[in-house]
């Protein structure tokens, strides 16, 4: 395939979530042959969702192939333009607390069609995937996202706010992506830091025992602190306070400046 065909291809897979923003080279290697099979396993089977949307919904049109193959024949090209037109994206839908999927009504956690709802697995598979990834607190992945699921996914997006992360057993230091916050809710910034993890194999570090989780007021997000940092981040705290303090005295003064002057050019008025 010539390369500016590729780079046509890449553009498609970018706007439907497959390759991540820039990744438009012109070079059809690992990352987009990966790209156009997951996009073809997804096309196969029924599940669709719109790009502003964030619930999964089911067609009857489906990818007439039998597996995913990498090749972008007549048929993929022809799913590529109709999920072009149709403004479809990769079905990952956005989670919530309480939300439950196929796997949680077959616990008999809710019925199909309720407002929490989504279709085939995508909690249970959220479940599954934290606890490959360390974070073993998420409990059991009966496809029902509850405080234990929230819990565990507030832990991967601290942890995903930080540098480290393990890779074959070993901590390594990486850059910070992740461009979420810790809100315990599965987003689209979440997603694309999750797909990331699971590009580079990435796991979570061993926290001890002494760390602990603390909220972050003014954004609804959380981060954890181990104990051996808390001196560090109560000496940082103060000094936030004390800047803030400071500012407040400068606000006051320049409005009191500004009252002296107005009442200054009120009585040269006079």
């Amino acid at each position: 395939m010539a390369g500016y065909l590729v780079k046509e291809l890449q553009k498609y897979l970018v706007r439907f979530r497959y390759m991540p923003k820039g990744s438009e080279d012109g070079f059809f290697g690992e990352k987009t042959d990966k790209a156009v099979r997951l996009f073809q396993e997804h096309a196969i089977e029924r599940g669709r969702m719109k790009a502003k949307e964030g619930k999964v919904f089911t067609v009857e049109k489906t990818l007439d192939q039998s597996g995913p193959d990498g090749i972008v024949g007549e048929k993929t090209r022809a799913e590529l333009d109709r999920w072009y037109k149709e403004n479809w994206v990769k079905p990952a839908p956005e989670l919530y607390h309480g939300d439950y999927d196929d796997e949680g009504v077959a616990q008999g956690k809710g019925k199909r069609g309720g407002e929490d709802y989504h279709i085939e697995t995508p909690v249970k598979q959220l479940q599954r995937g934290l606890k490959e990834k360390g974070f073993e607190n998420v409990g059991a992945d009966d496809g029902w996202f509850r405080d234990k699921t929230r819990d565990a996914l507030v832990d991967f997006q601290s942890c995903a706010a930080e540098t480290t992360r393990v890779v074959n057993g070993e901590p390594v230091e990486v850059e910070v992506t992740f461009t979420g916050s810790a809100t315990g809710i599965f987003d689209r910034a979440t997603q694309e830091e999750y797909e990331l993890w699971e590009e580079n194999d990435y796991h979570a570090p061993e926290l001890s025992d002494s760390a602990m989780v603390f909220a972050a007021p003014g954004n609804g997000g959380w981060f954890v602190c181990e104990e051996k940092d808390i001196d560090s981040l109560i000496s940082e705290v103060n000094e936030l306070d004390n800047l803030r303090v400071e500012i407040e005295q400068f606000r006051e003064s320049c409005a009191t400046a500004k009252i002296s002057e107005d009442t200054s050019q009120k009585a040269k008025e006079l």
